[in-house]
């Protein structure tokens, strides 16, 4: 078994450089003027020391993912109507645990309008997915399994002009995650992982200070149902700045309060924040910040409250070749309950581009989560080497 994954991963590497030497970077095919559809494949060989996320008797695996796409484009990014729908599955073959092997699908839309007084954003993203996180792999069994579930995203963002000095920004974004195994229902006995569907409408008043900074304040208000369990309702008041904040620096923060209340339950207030800065620390080095504290949900239903951020730093080693490193804290605390979990994670990467459309990149990440809670803390390595094409 072992030789014949190792097979997989050589012939597949070599198929793609071989692609690659007799590639060019226009589109596959040319339906229209702006119009266009491309490949967007990739092939990764993914080590990781962790497989189930366990605190004792764990698990190491490799596996081979190949991801052959096709993506669609309706007009250039850089016109004022824009869309795109990208089609990609993900095919899992694991070189020890061949029973964890399957087929996910992933389908992602997203378009753009912008004229000089009024922007719209829509992004839908329906994907399938069985990586275990931090939140979600069960401890309730003895059994080492990989949670499968669906995931379901649609945003939706406008801004109107309002005047020279203002604009009235509105959206909506639902959130749909539908367990496939390991879902607690009658027979679960209550345990297990509970479907859930999140909508969350923001709006937001902003006032132009100068002509790269501008001041706002804004509204959101979001609600979580959950399929067996509390329902929740948030409310976030907040005041917060966008564009060029500092010299060099650009992003967009925003801090207030924020209330949960739960159905048939108390009311829990906290201060809220949402931040993500980009620093241009150099001509080579960009540095990308964020911070967050907000409240969840988690796969089982519960009310979590979080606080992190991170930072990021990217590096331009040569005109071909990006490095970088970069660094996460969360802090999860769970609401009626004495889990807090402290959650680290480290990466280190590289990505090497010698044509427009090959892409070949190599990554490690180390991650550790300390919980309160007997038998949830766990680390993990993770090493990724990834080939990709688009053309």
């Amino acid at each position: 078994m072992k030789l014949r994954f190792a097979a997989c991963i050589g012939l597949m590497f070599c198929m793609l450089f071989a692609l690659s030497g007799s590639l060019h970077s226009a589109p596959l095919i040319s339906i229209t003027e702006g119009m266009d559809l491309r490949v967007n494949s990739s092939a990764s060989t993914i080590y990781e020391s962790n497989l189930f996320y366990a605190e004792s008797d764990v698990e190491s695996d490799t596996k081979l993912v190949l991801s052959p796409g096709l993506e669609l484009n309706l007009g250039r990014r850089e016109t004022e109507i824009f869309g795109r729908l990208r089609l990609q599955g993900h095919l899992n073959y694991y070189a020890d645990n061949s029973n964890l092997d399957n087929e996910l699908a992933d389908v992602r839309f997203d378009s753009h309008y912008d004229s000089r007084v009024f922007r719209a954003e829509v992004d839908l993203h329906w994907y399938q997915t069985d990586q275990n996180t931090q939140d979600i792999r069960p401890d309730f069994t003895l059994e080492e399994v990989l949670v499968e579930r669906e995931v379901t995203n649609l945003f939706a963002q406008t801004e109107y002009r309002l005047s020279e000095k203002s604009s009235l920004g509105a959206g909506g974004r639902i959130n749909h995650v539908n367990y496939r195994t390991h879902r607690r229902d009658a027979l679960s006995g209550g345990r297990g992982f509970v479907d859930r569907t999140t909508y969350e409408a923001p709006l937001d008043l902003y006032y132009t200070y100068s002509q790269k900074l501008d001041f706002s304040t804004g509204y959101r208000y979001r609600e979580t149902d959950v399929g067996i369990g509390s329902n929740f309702r948030d409310h976030f008041i907040n005041i917060g700045a966008r564009g060029e904040l500092l010299p060099r620096v650009d992003g967009q923060v925003r801090i207030g309060m924020q209330e949960r209340r739960i159905a048939g339950g108390p009311r829990t207030g906290s201060m809220g924040v949402d931040t993500e800065l980009n620093w241009r620390a150099g001509g080579k080095t960009l540095v990308g910040m964020n911070a967050t504290r907000d409240f969840t949900t988690s796969g089982t239903g519960v009310g979590v409250r979080r606080t992190g951020g991170g930072a990021e730093v990217t590096y331009v080693l040569t005109p071909l070749v990006l490095g970088n490193a970069g660094v996460t804290f969360t802090n999860s605390s769970y609401q009626g309950s004495t889990r807090v979990d402290d959650t680290w994670n480290l990466q280190l990467g590289m990505i090497y581009r010698p044509k427009e459309y090959v892409r070949l990149s190599a990554g490690y990440v180390y991650m550790d989560n300390d919980s309160s809670e007997p038998g949830l803390s766990f680390s993990n390595n993770i090493v990724n080497v990834t080939a990709s094409l688009r053309y």
